[in-house]
């Protein structure tokens, strides 16, 4: 059974794969002249393409001692297939037309005639892959890097006084592994620093793999400053599960790397532990839990967190996965007035406009960015400062968050 099921798993993307691979070579035999040859050249640049991705990919990694270089050959490949999905989709639409009239034809006529591509719709699946490959090389080179501010008010019922106004700017999933420009990342820094919030909330995902990755970032991640500080928690790369076996003494000493680096750039990093802000006699709690996540490991301890917090006016999450809200936060821990999360990068692609929105990850995340309401608790799904997996973003752009308490009315 197991081994019907791994073959159903690779059968089913293989198809997939070779169905628009078909549909795009349809549209080169409708748009160029009848040539025989047209077949054995695309096999043979795919061939090419596909090996070598695959050794660079390997190659570069290993030398460079990062994913990185993997990642740029893997999204370029998949920015390949993400314009023939779309040209098949504009083709495969014809086609259910087409079949459409032709079965209304054979119930009538019994004489039918499958009717041929009309040119137009074959112009038009060019127009629409053209526009999704500029779409991908956009979000690859400059998409990456379009940092954007979102600007949010939390109402909160009994907001102190004192606290009245009072602004958080969150910062989360850097991935330094993947990012390749300092500059670019200097200036999203810096966007952060100068909204000169009370306190700057960190809320994991530092890097993809290896403590290695921060070398060069060290002092742009240590100008991150805020009157009250600059608080952090753990997310689920910034643990060696992905290298080392869990607990293992490899995993100790990255675990406590990554303590250091924190500490290194003056970040309070809160491990199952909190802060208290006072301000006169009002006072907000900032708790800070390790990663806790469905389908990744649970380090996070959100009772022995909450047991060490003394009882304040406001109470402020960092959990970096948004599943743990619904799962252990909502329904045990009401007093928790905001959680900070991130993880989910809206996937870096998808629609993401004041009116509308849409990625894939809501098929996986219930919360998966922006802000979300329950009674009178809120969380914030942060979309990213960084990128991992496809080597940028197309729609779900960069995030710099800026959150402000104020009384509910």
């Amino acid at each position: 059974m197991n081994v019907v099921l791994i073959l159903l798993r690779l059968f089913a993307p293989i198809s997939i794969i070779l169905l628009m691979d078909y549909y795009t070579l349809q549209l080169i035999y409708a748009l160029l002249p009848d040539n025989g040859s047209i077949l054995y050249i695309y096999t043979a640049i795919h061939i090419l393409i596909l090996v070598g991705m695959i050794i660079l990919g390997r190659v570069m990694s290993k030398r460079e001692g990062s994913l990185r270089p993997a990642l740029v050959m893997f999204s370029i490949f998949s920015g390949i297939y993400l314009t023939k999905f779309v040209i098949f989709l504009v083709l495969f639409g014809e086609d259910i037309v087409r079949f459409f009239l032709y079965t209304i034809d054979y119930l009538t006529d019994m004489n039918p005639i499958f009717l041929s591509r009309i040119p137009i719709v074959s112009k038009l699946a060019l127009a629409a892959g053209t526009t999704m490959f500029g779409l991908v090389a956009y979000g690859m080179t400059r998409g990456k890097y379009r940092f954007t501010l979102h600007r949010i008010k939390i109402p909160i019922v009994d907001l102190p006084p004192e606290f009245e106004g009072f602004t958080i700017t969150q910062l989360s999933d850097i991935h330094t592994g993947s990012l390749d420009s300092l500059a670019d990342v200097k200036r999203g820094i810096k966007m952060a620093n100068d909204l000169k919030s009370d306190v700057i909330c960190f809320t994991g995902d530092i890097i993809n793999m290896s403590v290695k990755e921060l070398e060069g970032f060290e002092e742009i991640l240590s100008s991150l400053s805020a009157p009250h500080g600059v608080y952090s928690v753990l997310g689920n790369h910034d643990y060696a599960d992905f290298t080392e076996r869990r607990f293992s003494e490899p995993w100790k000493k990255h675990l406590e790397d990554i303590i250091a680096a924190h500490k290194s750039f003056g970040w309070k990093l809160l491990m199952n532990e909190s802060e208290v802000i006072r301000k006169g006699d009002a006072s907000l709690a900032i708790v800070g839990v390790e990663n806790w996540g469905r389908g990744f490991s649970q380090y996070g301890r959100l009772d022995e967190a909450m047991a060490k917090t003394p009882k304040t006016d406001v109470t402020v999450l960092l959990s970096h996965d948004p599943s743990h809200w619904d799962a252990q936060i909502r329904p045990n821990y009401p007093n928790i007035d905001l959680t900070l999360s991130g993880h989910t990068h809206g996937l870096q692609i998808g629609i993401d406009t004041p009116y509308f929105k849409f990625s894939l990850s809501r098929l996986v995340y219930k919360q998966w960015a922006d802000l979300y309401k329950e009674g009178e608790q809120y969380i914030y799904v942060n979309r990213g400062f960084g990128f991992h997996g496809f080597f940028g973003r197309i729609g779900i752009w960069p995030e710099i968050t800026q959150l402000t308490l104020t009384k509910a009315s």
